[in-house]
């Protein structure tokens, strides 16, 4: 089939996206994966490696299966450069069966890259979410992209239902979170991530790799009583990903719809597309709201006024 010039030139964007942010470095699935972080709610991904002038450092990217004794559904998508590597994970959690539903949180390329790949080898699966732009990065799958609201509930059997959310905190307008509801997990996609090792930002690419760990810290869980992240972890991630955060001194009006969405969908785990789950919501949210007022950047009237 021949390539309209749109369709070639939304081609070439999304292969400029990916060199641009991810480059050709080696990806690794961490040890502890794949890790059941509650009753079928799986926590799989890759990291991508790379060195600081301090040493090895990885940038996570995670997705997550949720498994009903129906349907299964993956929220995020994960690296095509990983797909040799998290292709026998998915089908290891899927345990022989297929894929049924498919939320890449938003177009960029870490969380929606592996779509082709996921709508070949199961082509019985669908795509669903917010899905403007979507046809015109892949226009071959469109037909199989589900426009799905704000608010709709996937029901994947046994009690396992997926309420699919606008996103509060996010770098794009059609950013979806979505909240599985038995087991009361909120996945974030960039919204709580955090920076393990502020000192090991790679010169240059503080805009790529802001979610910078060393080899071992890999699937590390934030439990209650834990020091990380802390707040210069999240500051870092929110100053870069959520570059808005710097121009806009709205971090109290999206943290309090932050709380009512907590309030009607009460969360046990945070689980991000970078950093790490998150089980300790009283000492991390309020560190976030923190992270985002701190980010930012007061003009010299304002930081008079405030002072």
């Amino acid at each position: 089939m021949t390539m309209t010039e749109q369709e070639q030139a939304a081609a070439r964007m999304l292969e400029l996206s990916r060199r641009t942010q991810m480059g050709d470095r080696e990806t690794v699935i961490p040890e502890p994966f794949p890790a059941e972080i509650a009753p079928g709610v799986f926590w799989l991904g890759s990291c991508l490696r790379g060195n600081s002038p301090k040493g090895e450092v990885h940038t996570g990217v995670w997705t997550y299966l949720v498994i009903g004794t129906d349907k299964t559904l993956m929220y995020e998508t994960g690296l095509p450069q990983s797909w040799e590597i998290l292709e026998p994970v998915i089908e290891q959690v899927l345990g022989g069966r297929a894929l049924d539903y498919i939320v890449p949180s938003h177009p960029e390329y870490p969380h929606s890259g592996n779509l082709p790949n996921l709508l070949d080898k199961y082509p019985g699966a669908v795509a669903i979410g917010d899905m403007r732009d979507y046809p015109l990065h892949y226009p071959d799958y469109a037909d199989r992209m589900v426009e799905t609201p704000a608010g709709e509930v996937v029901d994947l059997g046994g009690g396992y239902q997926v309420r699919l959310l606008e996103a509060v905190l996010r770098d794009m307008t059609n950013t979806v979170w979505a909240y599985e509801i038995s087991q009361q997990v909120l996945f974030v996609s960039d919204g709580f991530a955090y920076l393990h090792r502020p000192d090991y930002v790679i010169t240059g690419e503080e805009d790529l790799d802001v979610d910078q760990h060393l080899p071992g810290q890999c699937g590390l869980i934030s439990g209650v009583g834990d020091t990380f992240p802390s707040l210069e972890d999240i500051l870092h991630y929110c100053s870069m990903a959520f570059y808005w955060s710097r121009y806009r001194d709205d971090s109290d009006r999206n943290f309090d719809r932050l709380q009512d969405l907590l309030a009607e969908n009460p969360t046990r785990i945070l689980a991000p597309s970078h950093g790490n789950v998150t089980l300790d919501l009283d000492r991390v949210v309020p560190l976030a709201r923190e992270a985002h007022r701190k980010a930012y950047i007061r003009t010299p009237v304002e930081a008079k006024a405030s002072a």
